[in-house]
């Protein structure tokens, strides 16, 4: 019997793959706009929210990202949309976004982040194709239906997969099998 070559764990983690993580956050007003944000650095609108820390979850991401830019806490629970793009341009990972519902806000009291972002607004669906990419639009589509139905939007490159409810999920009891 031969002995096995096995890769030190720290020389084989370094050899994989990586993608970057961002989180954002679908927050509406009473008539069902969607409030986003103008970063300073970049041409399009977005909705608030950012990239991961290193070993932040999704959950925490947004939560941080959100409350660092508008003022505003909220704590995340609905995860809509699941969104991976592949690597673009100067972006050479992939991407994996994450859209949570923030619900819905009746008066907001938002102190902008001047740092990073020039203005936010409520902005209806339909009247977001000129400020936004068009991965952002899809992304918001998707995350709208996914509240609405509420169930969770995988996409891929903007493109929507599947859909799966809460009930689609299990979780794995201790011993690890599913039943």
């Amino acid at each position: 019997m031969s002995k096995m070559d096995w890769v030190d764990p720290a020389v084989w983690y370094t050899q994989l793959p990586t993608v970057h993580v961002a989180a954002m956050a679908l927050i509406r007003d009473t008539t069902g706009r969607i409030l986003v944000v103008k970063p300073n650095y970049r041409p399009h609108w977005t909705l608030p929210g950012g990239m991961a820390d290193e070993g932040e979850s999704p959950d925490a991401t947004v939560a941080r990202e959100v409350r660092e830019e508008l003022d505003f806490s909220f704590e995340p629970s609905h995860l809509a949309v699941i969104d991976w793009a592949s690597p673009q341009g100067k972006r050479k990972r992939p991407l994996i976004a994450f859209i949570f519902n923030a619900g819905v806000i009746e008066s907001p009291d938002i102190k902008l982040q001047k740092s990073e972002l020039d203005e936010w607004k409520f902005v209806a669906l339909d009247e977001m194709g000129p400020l936004m990419s068009s991965a952002g639009v899809s992304r918001i589509k998707s995350a709208i239906r996914a509240i609405s139905e509420d169930c969770t939007v995988l996409l891929v490159d903007g493109i929507e997969m599947r859909a799966s409810s809460s009930q689609d999920f299990k979780t794995p009891p201790i011993n690890g099998s599913l039943s």
